[in-house]
């Protein structure tokens, strides 16, 4: 369930601390395709919340950071210019969440560079027009331990070597943030705790 963006709650939390930490998590894994709406593309609700915290915090001249939980990419063009940095975590595991908590101390630097490109809508992905193929009638996929995962489907995928960064490239598709982009901004993070 998310949580609303509750303008008297984000406005208590705006007067009360020194910066906001937005995280968002997506679920991934092997046999789980996602999905376009509300996991690529971010729900409303997600939406309402970074424009009302950012604009509560900034009011007060207050630092805001969406943290990404994700095992995979999700737009950021909609909303990437609202909150102070993004940093995206993957999925980091056990460790995660000291990893983190360095990053954002400012002990250590966010320095990481990008293994994907994240582009800017998800009709830019070279698959977009082949997934999620067709379903075959009739038949029902059995995953892990035998639990049924959905119907099961046939993708053709026709972009060929054209995928990543080589089509972004080669078709002068402008992603959102290109392939190995990354900044370390240190200052930003311990100007706020600093």
């Amino acid at each position: 369930m998310e949580m609303s963006a509750d303008k008297a709650l984000i406005e208590k939390a705006a007067t009360e601390n020194d910066v906001a930490i937005i995280t968002f998590g997506r679920k991934s894994g092997e046999f789980l395709d996602r999905n376009v709406d509300n996991d690529f593309n971010i729900s409303s609700t997600e939406a309402e919340l970074i424009k009302n915290i950012s604009a509560a915090f900034h009011a007060k001249n207050k630092k805001v950071i969406v943290l990404l939980n994700t095992g995979g990419v999700i737009e950021t063009a909609s909303w990437r210019n609202e909150p102070d940095a993004i940093l995206l975590a993957w999925q980091a595991g056990q460790e995660g969440g000291n990893a983190v908590a360095d990053i954002l101390s400012g002990k250590e630097n966010p320095s990481g560079k990008l293994a994907v490109t994240f582009p800017m809508a998800y009709k830019d992905v070279p698959s977009a027009n082949n997934f999620p193929g067709k379903n075959l009638s009739g038949s029902i996929e059995i995953g892990f331990m035998g639990i049924p995962t959905g119907k099961k489907s046939e993708v053709v995928y026709e972009e060929g070597v054209y995928e990543g960064y080589r089509y972004y490239t080669t078709f002068n598709v402008k992603p959102a943030y290109d392939f190995g982009f990354g900044l370390s901004t240190p200052t930003l993070l311990t100007a706020t705790y600093g």
